[in-house]
């Protein structure tokens, strides 16, 4: 092969690689330098241990980084996300493109009843810049009893709220749904009313409503370019053909956009929620936002926060732009030096100026009453030693919600009872015309099968599981992943339940506490105990956000406590934020351990809790071999935090159910398991397929690279690939996977599948790396580069797919090097043009990566 010069490689290699989607050079394709090798020396080769080969939320916490020795996603329930979504770190680039308790009957139950809301107490004078701010709003709004119905205008008179304002999200593991509650927050501070709902939960009838409103949009995607499922309702009825064109007229929107630019769909649902509402009529009154995980979501967020505060003012106070700068001027003379940070990295905006969304009037450093309290008169608010003084605590997050008691003794028993036979004989007969199933509508699958992958000297567990879809309709294919609704420990329940002193058998309702008719926090899925709702609605194991912290710290009756708490939810406390709180990765029980006179009313603390979201497997299995039975591997989740031994929700409970199978101990119909299940397709990761046809396209030659459980879905690819083969009574093109695992005798994971295929020629190559082997460690990246030449004679095929599935921490970002370093060293390309090869097979949807971080 001839080195090109330096003056027409890029030009030959982007014309080649776009146009005909080949790479450079003038040697043909020849099949003979892509015959198999044996088995790599394992003194050659190495590679991380086996981690679960989840989709979607991580198991154990939902946040913006993914524990050790699992490949769960922060976004759940989905395959990787290819088009942005809110499981990315907090950093992004910005492209401006364009009370408590009702009794339903007068009896109240026999046990402990849930406690009310603790009264907010007067707020002490407020002094200094407060002071002034005081005076100024004072004068300017004296015919109001307070801000919160809007902010005067220039003239002195406070104009009313002309249009409602709703920030919706869509939100899989609750970025996006942070980053709207903060907004949400803060808006009140700058005398907007407004309300904080998941895309779900505002539905699209109600926005074709002719009543003028304005939506401001967080959204992230999940999957390949699927909404998240507290939005999946809105977004498919948003596509009815029925909706006139100018549906949405009398709406005025802006959209901020979350995603990651790795993926080949990136920003697909933002993209598609501003292209929709556009199309229906709807007009923009400030320019959106995609922040980009790949450069930094904090710093862009917040700025593009900040610059929405003057035109929302416009929008929906209908102040003239002199006043709105007038107010900002204020605002900003006022509360110079507070940082506006975004809450997506769990820092404040500006420190609150204006009555905060339920009405308590925040001192100068953001405190409501109840916490100013806790500052000695003339003082400072002391912080724990090393942190700096209170700075920049956010506004109180509004609570939404009321619980309503179930009083009727014999409704409330019934509803426990029914809970105990979960699933139902309705949950459980339960079918889908067109085996559509969801979280809200799942199917109820029988666990069918277990095995362990590793050995019992490994300390680590893998499981291999199996559960049986006969009957529900369910259609799937290699690449796909299935979703299991998983519980939260019992004992963790429990010790929530004894620290709040509540009565876990209480049965409640939600009703909304402005009055609305809106269903918020279904996913409760009331009328339901409360030990049920904690069991399987909220999420007590996530990495807190610093909402809930502020929510938390408002509920303490310790001073101590209670400052704690808010130093860490302030953007004073950032550094400790990242050292007590992200590091240690405390439980709910555990934070309340940790500030024990921390007892929030139970509205506040459900509207706050995250969702328990689904956790998604790559499917291991091919319909063609196995149609009745779903496969899945995962790796079962125990690691060490500073706060002491975490583990995973879903694959801690999932072992426990798959017990009796992993003793050879016999399951009788009567103790038969039923795990609430739905399919996600895997769009563009799956088998090669014609373009034009969309059937399976065998003469495509694929390389496969996927350590520890990352492996699973290339045993459903390879399963199908060889009964497609011998349907079609043809060979098929070169088949290569790249597998790592640490000792061949501890975690080979299905070793005996893979040598089969290598066997019978449905794998080309298989090479393998044993990372403990020997005393250097040798992972996948490193066989890549040992066979750099055949490599790179693979991917100069025209129809070449590769696939990458695991970390995408470390693991894939070591691959993607290794691939562009093998373009440069054996193809003679610039570093830019080798990316911009890579770029070019992610855009033909021939580079995949199913990854996790």
């Amino acid at each position: 092969m001839r080195d090109m010069s330096s003056d027409e490689r890029p030009q030959t290699l982007l014309k080649q690689v776009h146009d005909a989607g080949k790479l450079p050079g003038t040697e043909p394709y020849n099949s003979n330098t892509l015959q198999s090798s044996s088995l790599a020396n394992p003194a050659n080769s190495a590679e991380p241990v086996p981690t679960a080969s989840i989709r979607g939320q991580r198991d154990v916490n939902s946040t913006l980084v993914n524990e050790p020795g699992t490949n769960a996603r922060l976004m759940a329930p989905a395959k990787p996300n290819s088009n942005g979504s809110d499981h990315v770190n907090l950093a992004a680039r910005a492209k401006a493109t364009e009370p408590e308790v009702k009794q339903q009957s007068a009896a109240p139950p026999a046990k402990a009843p849930i406690k009310p809301e603790v009264t907010q107490e007067a707020a002490a004078p407020a002094t200094g810049s407060a002071a002034l701010l005081a005076r100024i709003r004072a004068q300017r709004n004296a015919s109001s009893k307070g801000a919160a119905a809007g902010t005067p205008s220039a003239n002195g008179t406070a104009p009313s709220q002309l249009q409602d304002v709703i920030v919706a999200y869509a939100s899989q593991t609750g970025t996006a749904h942070e980053i709207a509650r903060n907004i949400q927050a803060e808006s009140s501070k700058h005398g907007i009313q407004s309300k904080v709902l998941s895309f779900n939960e505002l539905g699209m009838d109600s926005l074709i409503k002719p009543k003028k409103q304005i939506v401001v949009m967080v959204v992230s995607s999940t999957g390949e370019g699927d909404p998240p499922d507290n939005s999946a309702r809105f977004y498919g009825h948003s596509k009815r053909r029925s909706l006139a064109q100018n549906a949405l007229k009398h709406i005025h929107f802006t959209c901020l956009g979350l995603g990651d630019s790795n993926y080949t769909r990136y920003m697909g649902v933002p993209r598609a929620f501003k292209g929709r509402f556009s199309e229906l009529g709807a007009q923009v009154f400030y320019p959106h936002m995609e922040a980009d995980e790949v450069d930094g979501l904090e710093e862009f967020v917040d700025k593009w926060i900040a610059g929405l505060w003057k035109p929302l003012k416009q929008a929906a106070l209908g102040t003239t732009q002199s006043e709105a700068s007038a107010d900002a001027a204020t605002d900003s003379a006022v509360t110079s030096g507070n940082a506006a940070v975004s809450q997506a990295a769990g820092t404040a905006s500006s420190p609150p100026e204006l009555p905060t969304a339920n009405g308590h009037t925040p001192s100068a450093n953001g405190l409501t009453p109840a916490a100013q309290k806790a500052i000695p008169k003339g003082q400072d608010l002391a912080t724990p030693p090393g942190a700096a003084p209170l700075k920049g605590v956010p506004a109180l997050p509004e609570c939404r919600v009321k619980l309503v008691i179930e009083a009727d003794k014999a409704a409330a028993s019934q509803i426990r009872q029914a809970e105990l036979q979960h699933p139902s004989r309705v949950e459980a007969e339960y079918r889908d015309a067109e085996g559509m199933y969801s979280p809200e509508q799942p199917f109820w699958a029988v666990l069918s099968g277990a095995r362990a992958l590793s050995s019992r000297e490994s300390d680590r567990q893998v499981l291999h599981v199996e559960v049986d879809i006969e009957g529900s309709g369910m259609q799937y294919q290699p690449g796909d992943s299935i979703g299991i609704l998983p519980h939260n420990d019992a004992q963790l329940v429990e010790g929530v339940l004894r620290h709040l002193g509540q009565d876990g058998d209480q049965v409640f309702s939600i009703a909304c506490s402005s009055g609305d008719d809106a269903k918020l926090l279904q996913h409760l899925g009331w009328p339901c105990s409360l030990r049920r709702a904690l069991t399987v609605g909220c999420d007590l194991t996530s990495i807190p956000r610093k909402s809930l912290l502020r929510v938390l710290g408002e509920h303490c009756t310790s001073d101590s406590d209670k400052q704690r708490l808010l130093h860490l939810s302030s953007t004073g406390g950032r550094q400790d934020y990242t050292t007590h709180i992200k590091a240690a990765q405390p439980s709910l029980l555990s934070l309340f351990h940790q500030f024990p006179s921390c007892k929030p009313p139970l509205a506040s603390l459900l509207d706050c809790l995250p969702q328990l979201a689904p956790r998604m497997y790559s499917v291991s299995s091919s319909p063609l071999e196995s149609p009745h039975r779903v496969h899945v591997a995962f790796s079962v989740v125990r690691y060490e935090t500073p706060a002491g031994v975490r583990q995973g929700v879903a694959t801690t409970w999932l072992e426990k159910l798959c017990q009796p199978m992993l003793e050879g101990r016999g399951v009788t119909n009567e103790d038969r398991v039923r795990l609430p299940v739905y399919l996600r397709r895997g769009g563009s990761f799956g088998l090669p397929v014609h373009t034009e046809s969309g059937l399976p396209n065998l003469a495509a030659p694929m390389l496969m690279i996927g350590p520890g459980t990352g492996v699973a879905p290339f045993r459903g690819f390879l399963q199908q690939r060889r009964h497609l083969a011998k349907q079609q009574d043809s060979p098929a093109a070169p088949a290569w996977l790249y597998f790592g695992c640490r000792q061949e005798q501890e975690d080979f994971l299905y070793e005996a599948d893979l040598k089969a295929f290598e066997a019978d020629g449905t794998l080309s190559k298989l090479r393998v790396a044993f990372s403990r082997a020997q005393s250097s460690k040798v992972y996948v990246q490193h066989l890549l580069k040992q066979d750099a030449q055949q490599v790179f004679d693979l991917l100069r095929h025209p129809a070449v797919h590769v696939y990458v599935c695991g970390d995408g921490a470390s693991m894939a970002k070591d691959v993607q090097s290794t691939l562009v370093g093998i373009l440069e060293s054996v193809g003679g390309l610039t570093t830019a043009d080798a990316s911009a090869v890579l770029a070019a097979l992610t855009k033909q949807q021939r580079y995949i990566r199913d990854i996790w971080s």
